[in-house]
């Protein structure tokens, strides 16, 4: 919940020694909360879609961990290619911030790398049948 930690370093060189002390003062700051997640980039993907695969939400204590999940979920969708995700200080706030995620959707019936991966990782298996053959694809349980 505390998105704008600030870390001052206070370094103490000891020359006879060789060594350095390093110290660092920690202010967590206030506490942030979620004002706004919005999307960009989604033409052919409805908000409700992406809202789904959503870890961190609005009106909630800010975790950076929430976002990065959250970030990851949509990167899995098979329509998404890329996803970047964005987190800004409210103007006027103190305590709240909009996450903004920019995605950027697949061409419909284009296959992904992870895609090919998963159609390698899938059980192939021929049984012979006379003069023809019949391949049977059975993919893995999710």
């Amino acid at each position: 919940g505390y998105a704008f930690a600030e870390v001052d370093p206070l370094t103490q060189v000891d020359e006879e020694d060789k060594t350095v002390d390093l110290t660092f003062f920690i202010d967590p700051g206030q506490r942030a909360y979620v004002r706004q997640i919005t999307f960009t980039g989604n033409e052919k993907t409805n908000d409700e879609t992406l809202r789904r695969e959503m870890r961190q939400f609005e009106g909630a204590p800010f975790s950076r961990s929430g976002v990065e999940r959250s970030r990851t979920r949509l990167a899995r969708l098979p329509f998404m290619q890329d996803v970047q995700v964005d987190t800004e200080k409210v103007a006027g706030s103190e305590d709240l911030v909009d996450v903004n995620y920019d995605v950027s959707e697949r061409a419909a019936g284009t296959l992904g790398a992870d895609d090919l991966s998963r159609l390698n990782d899938a059980l192939v298996r021929e049984t012979p049948l006379r003069d023809t053959a019949t391949i049977e694809i059975a993919t893995p349980e999710r």
